[in-house]
């Protein structure tokens, strides 16, 4: 009983030790745990203030149109602050299309330096497009690209082709530099291709300014109006052109009625399209003239058409007189005649004499039968005009002539 009784005080008393360190032990875990989350938090703050901060100068360099620089700093903030249980601190899918976009424009830019302009073009178009993109200059690049793309088409007779790059640039970049300079080259090819001969080839400019007024866009519309102006005065200018042509031809004793036809379409053209207008109504007084100019013309036609054969058969009798028939006296000096031949002819061969010469001036006349002498004589007064003068004389169907030169005299001659 007694050694149960000295045991017992001491088995009570043994575990105190152990339950110290354990607590100890436990203290000091929890301890290493927290500075280890500690640790572990502030890393993830910093690594993710790292990212945002990469991304805010990725942004920043790509707006300056440093892609190299932007590339670098999106990639680390695509690198860093990244968990998978916590939500990213960037937008990586926004940072990854930007870093293609900037890829874009560096291609483009590459492409550029190379002059295929076409390609750099498009490339600056995807980037644009691309909904990511920063960097403002990108538009003025592609406008300066434009602009070198239209000088490259002008060279190749590419107008038109020239002005569709030029309009883009004054529709996407209007109030720049390139767009000011696109648009005076505009006008300089319009005033090449129209303007300038609209006043002395009228018909030649009216399919140019007909093309002018068919070109689309807001950026061209101060162009399509000066072609509108321009094509309906060369339509009335041309229609009267074509008159004129009719009328110089029938001078010449040819009826062109396909010049009068030309000239009724495009001045129908002129009056129907452009009601209202200057140009417009001037066409429809010349269409309701037109009929009775056309029927001069060709009256007048036919009058030099009959006045030529005439002509032409006179010297036709008159070279056929020398070969065949007999000789003609020269015609005596009467007097002096100022500036003008005044040839006087006598009949006296008691009929009819037919008289035709030809030289300066080709012309034929009759002298009625009269008296048989000289004196009692019918008589009629050729004016001619000094020089070389062939004449060529018939009486009952037998021709004479003789040729002789005239100078600014009077002549006299009597035919027996």
């Amino acid at each position: 009983m007694s050694d149960l009784h000295l045991l017992a005080p001491v088995g009570r008393e043994e575990p105190r030790p152990r339950r110290g360190r354990s607590a100890v032990l436990g203290i000091a875990l929890v301890l290493v745990v927290a500075a280890v989350v500690w640790l572990f938090v502030n890393l993830l703050q910093g690594s993710r203030a790292e990212a945002r901060t990469e991304a805010a100068l990725g942004h920043s360099a790509h707006a300056a149109g440093d892609c190299d620089a932007a590339d670098r700093h999106l990639k680390s903030a695509l690198n860093s602050g990244t968990v998978s249980f916590l939500d990213s601190p960037v937008d990586r899918a926004a940072l990854r299309a930007e870093r293609v976009a900037c890829e874009d424009l560096e291609r483009a830019r590459h492409l550029a330096g190379r002059e295929e302009y076409r390609k750099a073009i498009r490339g600056y178009d995807d980037y644009l497009a691309s909904g990511v993109a920063r960097y403002r200059g990108a538009l003025e690049e592609q406008s300066e690209l434009r602009i070198a793309l239209g000088r490259e088409l002008e060279a190749q007779d590419s107008q038109l082709r020239a002005v569709r790059q030029y309009a883009a640039v004054m529709t996407d970049a209007p109030q720049t530099d390139p767009a000011r300079t696109a648009e005076k080259r505009v006008w300089r090819l319009y005033e090449r291709d129209v303007e300038r001969g609209s006043r002395k080839r009228p018909c030649a400019a009216l399919d140019p300014a007909r093309t002018w007024t068919r070109q689309e866009g807001e950026a061209l519309a101060p162009v399509r109006a000066a072609a509108h102006e321009t094509l309906s005065w060369s339509l009335l200018r041309c229609g009267e052109q074509r008159i004129a042509r009719g009328e110089s031809a029938a001078r010449d004793g040819r009826y062109a009625a396909s010049a009068f036809r030309s000239a009724r379409t495009v001045l129908g053209r002129a009056a129907e399209n452009y009601p209202g207008t200057r140009p417009g109504e001037l066409a429809g007084r010349r269409l309701d003239t037109l009929p009775a100019v056309t029927a001069r013309a060709q009256s007048r036609a036919a009058e030099v058409a009959r006045e030529r054969l005439r002509v032409a058969t006179i010297k036709k009798q008159v070279r056929a007189a020398l070969r065949e028939g007999g000789s003609l006296r020269r015609p005596g000096r009467t007097g002096d005649g100022g500036s003008m031949v005044r040839l006087t002819v006598r009949n006296a061969t008691g009929r009819e004499l037919h008289v035709a010469w030809t030289g300066r001036e080709t012309d034929s006349l009759t002298i009625p039968a009269g008296g048989r002498t000289c004196a009692r004589a019918r008589a009629v007064t050729i004016t001619l005009e000094p020089g070389d003068y062939s004449f060529a004389m018939r009486e009952r169907g037998t021709w004479s002539a003789g040729s002789w030169s005239f100078p600014d005299k009077d002549f006299t001659t009597c035919v027996k």
